[in-house]
């Protein structure tokens, strides 16, 4: 059994394993301006690629409809305390507490994202089929002082039972105001069934999941499509 950090300030992004005998999980947590990078290329490895289509542009403002995606995409969702489907540019107000950080950019479009406010709050996302890596883009998250934790979690079983695969916390930095922050998880042996994103929520403002990415086997023009790309990349380092 192995664990590792994606990314630059990997000693500040503590992970737990307690399962998967000789299953690699790898957490995408330290590299604040390019997690979904880094888990993109580790999909892509696979010769998968990621699903962004969990991304609540098309549910309904309000309480979070667990099914809503279960039909296009195999995805159910359970939550405590992060139920409140919204519309548009993030939080109106924050703050400048130190250190700051951009991290993979700023909300700038009017979109749909899962929100919660000041209190401990969950999201329990389970998929159809194990999935090889998975993760959440959230926004506006307040860690500065490094106690307002915020964990990703994979499990084996559906809605977070049987084994925890890893866990690992986010980074100590404001994400304020509106910054995206993504925390994702993969296992080697694609075997993560669900994947949880919980926060303390000790302040006031509150933090928004704007998708839930998790790596899909392409269909068979994708598939093409990936291999010509390795193949004029090869030709392009000769």
């Amino acid at each position: 059994m192995s664990i590792f950090v994606r990314g630059v300030a990997a000693v500040a992004a503590a992970g737990l394993v307690v399962g998967a005998a000789n299953a690699a999980v790898t957490g995408f947590v330290a590299n604040a301006s390019g997690n979904s990078v880094d888990m993109a290329n580790y999909v892509a490895a696979a010769s998968q690629v990621v699903e962004h289509g969990v991304n609540f542009d098309s549910h309904p403002v309000g309480v979070v409809n667990s099914t809503f995606y279960q039909g296009g995409y195999g995805v159910t969702m359970t939550t405590s305390g992060w139920d409140d489907v919204a519309f548009g540019t993030g939080a109106a107000s924050g703050s400048t507490n130190g250190p700051n950080s951009t991290g993979e950019g700023l909300l700038t479009v009017a979109t749909g994202y899962l929100a919660t406010s000041a209190h401990p709050s969950s999201v329990t996302v389970t998929f159809a089929s194990p999935v090889l890596a998975a993760g959440f883009m959230t926004i506006d998250y307040y860690n500065p002082f490094g106690d307002n934790t915020m964990t990703v979690e994979a499990f084996d079983g559906a809605n977070g039972t049987g084994t925890s695969l890893g866990s690992f916390n986010g980074l100590g930095f404001n994400f304020q105001l509106n910054y995206k922050y993504f925390m994702g998880i993969g296992s080697s042996t694609q075997n993560i069934k669900s994947i949880r994103l919980s926060t303390l929520g000790l302040y006031s403002d509150g933090v928004m999941i704007d998708e839930v990415a998790f790596s899909t086997v392409p269909g068979p023009g994708m598939i093409g499509a990936i291999g010509m790309m390795g193949l004029v990349a090869g030709r392009r380092r000769r």
